[in-house]
């Protein structure tokens, strides 16, 4: 390792210990042996609040339904919607969301909101079809300030989600790490 690779280590070790703004590559969220098993029940791993709610309009699943499981490596949505609160991420370029179709195209959709907004600026829908399909789905966000993702499945193994840019984690006094990723 360089001696300027080794500086650059400590000083991101240095400010993440700080609760400083930090910027990075890429945060994860592993969805890794998930404790909650019930709707609408908040979870955080790292620096992301999560929950996973009703279902919507829009959704491929009728609105109001919320059935749901956590697994090993993931969260299997079976009729409901995985939030994940990003409003203290600022510079989000992308994200990816590793997953499993299962019921058929287009039964996964990603929703990404504007930070209070109730409309979604940018969604996609999963563009693969037939059974255990293993997918990743990336979506731009075209500059947008990214306020949460909600990803709405059907029959979906959610696996892993990971947002990329030029991050910043705005909320002082807060510390977060890097998490492992599967692919």
């Amino acid at each position: 390792m360089t001696a300027c690779a080794m500086r650059s280590g400590v000083l991101l070790l240095s400010l993440l210990l700080l609760g400083a703004s930090v910027s990075a590559d890429t945060l994860t969220v592993t969805l890794d042996n998930v404790q909650v098993d019930t709707c609408d029940t908040p979870w955080t791993e790292g620096i992301f609040d999560l929950r996973v709610i009703d279902t919507d309009v829009g959704d491929y699943t009728p609105p109001g339904n919320c059935v749901w499981f956590p697994q090993a490596e993931g969260v299997a949505l079976m009729g409901a919607r995985l939030e994940i609160d990003t409003t203290n991420l600022l510079g989000v370029d992308e994200v990816q969301i590793d997953l499993r179709e299962v019921s058929g195209d287009g039964h996964t959709k990603i929703f990404l909101y504007e930070p209070g907004g109730v409309s979604y600026f940018q969604f996609v829908m999963s563009y693969y079809s037939g059974s255990a399909t293993e997918q990743t789905m990336p979506i731009f966000t075209g500059g947008f300030v990214l306020g949460k993702i909600v990803i709405s499945g059907h029959e979906a193994l959610i696996h892993e989600v990971r947002v990329l840019g030029n991050l910043t984690v705005e909320n002082e006094g807060e510390s977060w790490g890097m998490l492992k990723s599967r692919w």
